[in-house]
């Protein structure tokens, strides 16, 4: 498995990346779900894109795609994102759920077509 990306730092990149295009309207996130498919080890440089699907009051669902240097597609996901206002208290409750103080704005959709996009720097920092 030398020179390959462990699954757990690419989840953590695609989570990075779609909570950054869930939050481009303002406020802030929390992540409620996510599910990755793996298609094909990775190596190398990768950079993952994010596409929402849904930007809403409540929930934001984010489309990722994560592809290598070589533009193959490494893997995919979707994000599902619990939407809250900056600077608004949440704290668990004791089923698990989030008790919000005030419920958020409401969101225009404007960032329909937003994107965001990451890379990652695969090379040692004696390569660099």
């Amino acid at each position: 498995s030398e020179g390959r990306i462990h699954g757990g730092a690419i989840a953590t990149l695609a989570d990075t990346v779609a909570g950054c295009c869930a939050c481009s309207t303002g406020g802030d996130c929390v992540t409620s779900s996510s599910t990755l498919e793996y298609l094909r080890p990775a190596t190398g440089d990768l950079f993952c894109q994010a596409v929402p699907k849904k930007l809403g009051r409540h929930l934001s669902v984010i489309q990722v795609t994560i592809t290598d240097a070589a533009e193959k597609t490494v893997a995919t996901g979707t994000f599902t994102f619990f939407m809250i206002e900056t600077g608004q208290e949440c704290r668990p409750t004791l089923s698990g759920g989030i008790y919000k103080d005030e419920e958020p704005p409401r969101r225009n959709g404007a960032g329909a077509a937003v994107l965001t996009s990451v890379q990652i720097d695969s090379s040692t920092p004696s390569q660099r």
